[in-house]
């Protein structure tokens, strides 16, 4: 009996301690960064910023904004553990013979981590999603 309340005892602070870790920054990136009204409002910043950068908008000459939005935010979002969709190809299917340089790639990820940044997102957050995007490096530089 004796062992039996010790053991419980042990269970319920492991579960306190477990549920004060989720308070503390717990989750996933996504909703760390604020889930989808942030998310959205941050992708907004992105588009128009990617859009206006010389160094890498010659890339998405003809889509749409909107378009761009749309299949750039779902796959960061998934990414970022949201409950989202993305249907487009993997990172080196995407930009197979496409020659992106390092400059260019961080330029994206310039653009897209400070347009999370210019939303509010935390600096803790901001840094994670960069440290994302960029161990897709090798998926994307020189395909």
């Amino acid at each position: 009996m004796r062992d039996g309340l010790a053991g419980l005892a042990l269970l319920a602070l492991a579960s306190m301690a477990l549920a004060g870790c989720a308070g503390m920054g717990g989750g996933t990136l996504y909703d760390r960064m604020g889930g989808a009204p942030v998310f959205d409002r941050a992708m907004d910043n992105v588009t128009v910023d990617i859009l206006s950068d010389g160094r890498v908008n010659r890339r998405f000459a003809g889509t749409p904004p909107n378009e761009l939005k749309q299949r750039l935010g779902g796959f960061v979002c998934v990414q970022a553990g949201g409950r989202c969709a993305y249907h487009g190809h993997d990172m080196p299917t995407s930009h197979r013979g496409m020659a992106i340089d390092d400059a260019e790639f961080d330029a994206m990820v310039e653009d897209i981590s400070g347009g999370f940044a210019k939303a509010g997102v935390r600096p803790a957050e901001v840094a994670e999603l960069r440290a994302l995007l960029n161990g897709m490096r090798g998926d994307i530089v020189g395909k």
